[in-house]
């Protein structure tokens, strides 16, 4: 990968499970951060859209 990524999901994905998170940074290189976001499903950015901006710009501002 030639930029930066990191693994947002929703602890309450009635889709993918949370756990997926883990398995997908691990066949990653340099293995990314995951981030959960706890009473999200699968569409964080319109269910907790505060947490969301927060974490992205946390992350960008690193």
């Amino acid at each position: 990968m030639r930029c930066p990524v990191r693994i947002g999901w929703g602890e309450d994905d009635p889709w993918i499970p949370a756990d997926q998170a883990d398995r997908l940074a691990e066949a990653l290189p340099a293995r990314p951060d995951v981030t959960r976001f706890p009473h999200s499903g699968h569409l964080v950015p319109l269910e907790a859209p505060s947490d969301f901006l927060g974490d992205v710009t946390e992350w960008l501002d690193a």
